[in-house]
């Protein structure tokens, strides 16, 4: 006589980025995120003093320059802004989690919430 068995699936875990991605990426954007949001720092602080009066001009300048000067690093920030978002999120995005109960997202930057997707609501799955 056949006893009717359950088979449990166990869960298949998909990361959002291999340990060799992390490392060859990770390493770069770390050095640039930080020369990018060190160099706008202290080109924008030194503009916006320019800009107040309380530091001089250099030699053959003028306000528009300085304003220039000002929008470049301020540029310079966000893109060292975006390069360190990017960077905390390959490094701290969980795996998404397939299992019998549907599908759970990896949790990820700015709310680190996971989002569970139930199998009756998945209407198409492409690799």
């Amino acid at each position: 006589m056949m006893t009717r068995e359950t088979l449990t699936m166990p869960p298949i875990s998909v990361p959002f980025a291999p340990g060799i991605y992390k490392f060859v990426a990770g390493i770069p954007l770390a050095v640039f995120a930080g020369l990018a949001l060190s160099w706008g720092a202290k080109n924008l602080r030194r503009a916006v003093q320019m800009c107040l009066g309380s530091a001089p001009l250099p030699v053959g300048s003028s306000a528009p320059f300085v304003v220039a000067g000002a929008v470049i690093a301020a540029l310079a920030l966000g893109v060292g802004c975006f390069m360190l978002f990017f960077l905390v999120a390959l490094e701290t995005t969980r795996p998404t989690l397939i299992s019998e109960a549907g599908i759970a997202v990896g949790q990820g930057p700015p709310f680190y919430r996971a989002r569970q997707i139930a199998w009756p609501d998945v209407r198409k799955v492409t690799c």
